[in-house]
């Protein structure tokens, strides 16, 4: 038979309810408002490779910023001149997408993110 207290310290209080409690995180970027997650911050993964005799640029995770991943690669298609190919991310139940540039454009993507969304570089990771 449980047996609960009749009174508690605020702070014990406050304690239990810190551990029952989920982490959320809300994005809000300019221009597209307030997208809400659970779990901490992701950062948008830019990732350089070569793919045959091209340099290519994968960027992952721009949903969870609430961007629309094919809008943004058909204004980054026009401003850098580049060809842009968008797929799904690998796995059975993912809904994200992923965008492949051609060429290495990390330095041209921070800048336009951050003139166009508000999104500065720190929210990157460049691999």
């Amino acid at each position: 038979d449980l047996t609960f207290p009749e009174q508690v310290d605020f702070g014990e209080l406050e304690d239990k309810l810190q551990e029952r409690m989920h982490e959320h995180t809300v994005m809000e970027v300019a221009g597209v408002g307030a997208t809400t997650r659970k779990g901490p911050p992701v950062k948008i993964e830019v990732s350089l490779s070569r793919k045959g005799a091209h340099n290519v640029t994968r960027i992952c995770n721009l949903e969870a910023y609430g961007l629309d991943v094919q809008g943004i690669g058909d204004e980054l298609k026009k401003k850098l001149n580049c060809t842009v190919h968008i797929e799904d991310m690998p796995g059975k139940n993912v809904k994200d997408k992923m965008m492949q540039l051609q060429g290495h454009v990390d330095q041209e993507l921070a800048d336009y993110l951050l003139s166009r969304y508000g999104i500065p570089k720190s929210f990157m990771s460049v691999k």
